[in-house]
């Protein structure tokens, strides 16, 4: 119960023993008011009745329980994270917190569990809840409220999974263009030239018997006085088609001569090599150290409560890479494995509490009080005059890089 004090007193020790008393009183106070959405089976066990199934479960705790819930708060988001959605709506209808985040989260594990009904009634719980977590506890974990209750609403009143956007298919190519083709050229009618040449006349016996036109033999007939016989009546014979004359080829002078007058292309000019333009990357934010977080939201920070939280949302999510000793190793049901470090020798227990995941528990139960360990977390909490800083254990490969 006396988890992350920080006392310079034995007056600060008692108050706060008063408090763990006054938290117990609540705790037993929450346990006492009914939940609906559970039940006991046969084993004992408490398990998820069709109350929770129909969407009809209540949460039916308001102010008597923020304590217990406050305790509760980081293992719940453990859950969240691990998607054990029985085991976080069982634990959270079990302590009844009436808030937006309690309900958000029971909307969740419906969901997740395939009751989607009754995800969106949880869901419109959320967005009409009085108690804020944001104004109780100061930070809802990243949520933002109504504004995360809201999202998977279209998709889960139609009983159905959200849709998934595919892209759309790439439009078919064009038809190819047909070119009209060249028709043939028709063949050419030979035309007999009337400077065809004349036929050798055909030997007979050895000599060559000439063939005189009409008109020769004619004017020779009228010069001897005789008559002009009858002109003989020959066949006409149709000149043989001539192949049409093949394109002359090129000859192999003029061949030479175009070779030689041509002149060949220029060379093109060598390529510029382009200098490369190095873009200035950015530089990373430098570390932050326990002193750094100490000093502007430790005992002695002249910042007032307004300015703090303002400060943190610089902090909140990075990751950082301390050292210091091991004092406290802490597993309980509402907040898992913690480990509390020591950085200040004037402080009487630890500067830092950092929670540890389920699967790394093994290896954190492993680790020997009063050792010094180096060890890499994410800022949850910045704590204050009272409470310690907060981390989550371990760091993702965004903010490691960070």
């Amino acid at each position: 119960m006396l988890v992350g004090i920080r006392m310079g007193n034995k007056a600060a020790a008692v108050a706060w023993i008063f408090f763990g008393v006054v938290s117990a009183i609540f705790t037993s106070a929450c346990y006492s008011v009914p939940s609906t959405g559970i039940t006991s089976g046969r084993t004992g066990r408490i398990e998820l009745s069709d109350a929770f199934k129909n969407g009809d479960a209540r949460l039916g705790c308001q102010m008597q329980c923020a304590v217990t819930w406050g305790l509760y708060r980081d293992r719940a988001k453990a859950l969240y994270n691990a998607r054990a959605w029985n085991d976080l709506a069982t634990n959270v209808l079990r302590i009844g917190y009436a808030d937006d985040l309690s309900y958000f989260y029971l909307g969740k594990a419906a969901e997740g569990l395939g009751h989607y009904r009754a995800a969106e009634n949880y869901y419109r719980l959320s967005r009409a809840a009085p108690l804020k977590c944001v104004d109780i506890f100061g930070d809802c974990y990243g949520f933002v409220f109504p504004r995360d209750a809201r999202t998977a609403a279209p998709a889960i009143a139609s009983n159905k999974p959200p849709e998934v956007k595919r892209p759309n298919p790439p439009p078919p190519p064009p038809p190819p263009v047909h070119e009209p083709s060249v028709p043939a050229p028709e063949p050419l009618n030979e035309v007999q030239s009337e400077h065809a040449p004349v036929e050798p006349p055909a030997k007979e016996g050895g000599e060559a018997k000439y063939q005189a036109s009409p008109s020769v033999r004619g004017d020779s007939q009228r010069a001897a006085g005789a008559k002009p016989s009858a002109p003989e009546k020959r066949p006409v014979q149709t000149a043989a088609k001539k192949p049409p004359a093949a394109r002359k080829p090129v000859q192999a002078a003029d061949a030479g001569n175009s070779h030689a007058d041509a002149k060949p292309p220029p060379e093109p000019p060598p390529p510029v090599a382009e200098k490369p333009t190095t873009e200035p990357q950015p530089s990373a934010p430098p570390p932050v150290s326990f002193e750094e977080v100490n000093d502007k939201f430790g005992n002695h920070s002249q910042l007032t409560e307004a300015q703090k939280r303002e400060e943190w949302k610089k902090y909140q999510g990075r990751c950082v890479q301390w050292a210091g000793d091991l004092t406290y190793v802490g597993d309980s049901f509402l907040r898992g494995v913690t480990l509390g470090f020591k950085h200040d020798p004037r402080t009487l227990t630890y500067d830092v509490l950092v929670s540890a995941p389920d699967d790394q528990r093994n290896s954190v139960l492993r680790m020997k009080k009063g050792g010094h360990y180096t060890y890499r977390g994410t800022l949850k909490k910045y704590g204050g005059a009272v409470l310690p800083i907060s981390l989550n254990w371990g760091c993702s490969t965004a903010q490691a890089k960070q």
